[in-house]
């Protein structure tokens, strides 16, 4: 299992399209076939939390959108900077109500209670779905 920052460039880009992907299948999606905008998952309020880690460099999904698609995300992350509101992937609730964990593969942030987390490990932790996809 690697941690997202260890992860080659196409590797990075599906993690990031699994977030915003709808109707697509994220493996499916290349420079000749981009999302569009009635492809991209932008859920208010709140992003998928992988949009606002530092070691995420948007711009490496800019060629798997169109550009209408690429000005959507880019509007969509600055209102959900803005808001501050980022919420837990399992229960869809805002992530500042309680402590809570990122994923070091998908680099999405989870509630501790949601997951089983009691918050003593040091080091990576890795959510259940990259668990089950690394074996």
């Amino acid at each position: 299992m690697y941690s997202f920052a260890r992860k080659t460039l196409p590797q990075r880009q599906l993690t990031i399209l699994r977030t915003l992907t709808l109707t697509v299948r994220p493996q499916d999606v290349t420079s000749d076939t981009p999302l569009d905008v009635s492809n991209l998952h932008l859920r208010s309020p709140g992003l998928p939390s992988v949009l606002w880690n530092e070691d995420v460099q948007l711009e490496e999904v800019r060629p798997l959108l169109t550009d209408d698609a690429w000005i959507q995300l880019q509007q969509a992350v600055a209102v959900a900077v803005n808001e501050q509101m980022w919420l837990c992937e399992s229960c869809l609730s805002d992530l500042a109500a309680d402590a809570s964990v990122e994923c070091s593969a998908c680099l999405q942030w989870y509630h501790f209670g949601c997951v089983g987390y009691s918050g003593k490990g040091k080091g990576h932790w890795f959510c259940a779905v990259c668990l089950q996809h690394s074996n």
